[in-house]
């Protein structure tokens, strides 16, 4: 007899140790919807959202219908505590719950459902967040362009890496009260600048190096002659002698030789960079005397004894050092001061030219 007694007291006592031992994250003498609820939590712990979404009930369509992200955070949510269920109605019931998100204590209310086979399920558990990650990886899971996911509470490691940019960065997610809020939380690197850094592939970037062509070629030098070379009336030279219309700007090719750039963005997410640009396009050449032809264009000129000046127009490589323009992720660029950048161009294009 008193073996027996020993040995279900060693029962009863094992069964209390475990009891305690699995606590907070299971819970002795639950009922089924708590039951389920502590599930549902484990769930969150995982970083499984659709984990949690099976065992839950979607009536909202914004939510039903995201692509779920699960993947396990580098910092969990921890010290849950699911409290005792409440009946509110007809195989229906109320739970208060309680976790740790990145040391915030966080409050919720989880109404479980008695489904088809007496499953509790949770009925809009307020336990998701929406979030777009256009070009991020998160804990390693390569998130797809345009796509809106959800995902569970955690800290999650994100990682971004660009065609010639880096960067890493913690990512806190709690959860969701309000769903209006559609669009949620960004993980993209244009939501997270400061933690970028540019490497050396910029400077060979093929995004980089056309985007520097096009804004070269959309250069007005035109007007910027006028302002430093011309008369105003005919685009005419009035260096020494002048000719009218002697002004043409076009661009064939453009290879540009990036010198240095900033590894981090500035305020406003542009990447500065220095670069000499190699531009090969048409270009005035001047000399006296002649006369007009197919070739050629010549007319007299203001000064003594009314000289005959005449200007062509030839295809030339020349070279522009030291321009500086600063470039977004998107391989957006744009030059740093566009007056002293045509300045620069004019200074070599029309050095010289036009004078006796």
């Amino acid at each position: 007899m008193m073996t027996r007694l020993g040995t279900m007291g060693k029962t009863v006592m094992a069964a209390a140790l475990a009891c305690a031992m699995v606590a907070p994250l299971t819970a002795c003498s639950m009922d089924g919807a708590s039951s389920a609820a502590q599930r549902l939590m484990e769930s969150v712990v995982a970083g499984d959202a659709k984990a949690v979404a099976e065992q839950s009930v979607m009536t909202r369509q914004a939510i039903g219908k995201v692509t779920y992200l699960s993947v396990k955070p580098s910092k969990p949510i921890e010290q849950i505590v699911v409290g005792n269920s409440k009946k509110t109605g007809d195989r229906v019931r109320s739970i208060a719950v309680s976790y740790v998100v990145d040391g915030k204590k966080q409050n919720t209310e989880l109404v479980m459902r008695q489904e088809e086979g007496n499953r509790w399920k949770a009925v809009d558990p307020v336990l998701f967040r929406m979030v777009t990650a256009a070009d991020a990886t998160v804990e390693g899971a390569k998130a797809g362009t345009g796509t809106k996911y959800v995902m569970v509470p955690g800290v999650y490691e994100v990682k971004s890496t660009g065609s010639w940019y880096q960067g890493a960065w913690k990512e806190t997610i709690t959860a969701d009260t309000d769903y209006s809020r559609s669009i949620g939380i960004g993980l993209s690197s244009n939501d997270h600048l400061n933690a970028l850094n540019a490497t050396d592939a910029i400077t060979t970037d093929q995004g980089i190096q056309q985007e520097l062509a096009d804004e070269i070629a959309r250069l007005d030098m035109c007007q910027t002659l006028e302002k430093l070379y011309l008369n105003g009336k005919e685009y005419a030279l009035v260096v020494g002698k002048s000719i009218s219309k002697a002004c043409r700007y076009d661009v064939s090719e453009v290879n540009s030789t990036i010198t240095n750039y900033a590894s981090k963005p500035d305020s406003n997410g542009y990447f500065n960079i220095t670069f000499d640009a190699q531009v090969t396009g048409d270009v005035a050449e001047f000399k006296d005397g002649g006369e007009s032809d197919s070739e050629w264009s010549c007319q007299y000129v203001s000064g003594a004894g009314n000289p005959i000046q005449c200007a062509r127009f030839v295809s030339r490589q020349y070279e522009v050092k030291g321009l500086q323009a600063k470039c977004d992720i998107n391989d957006s660029c744009i030059f740093t001061d566009s007056d002293s950048t045509r300045t620069a161009f004019a200074d070599v294009i029309y050095a010289g030219h036009g004078t006796d």
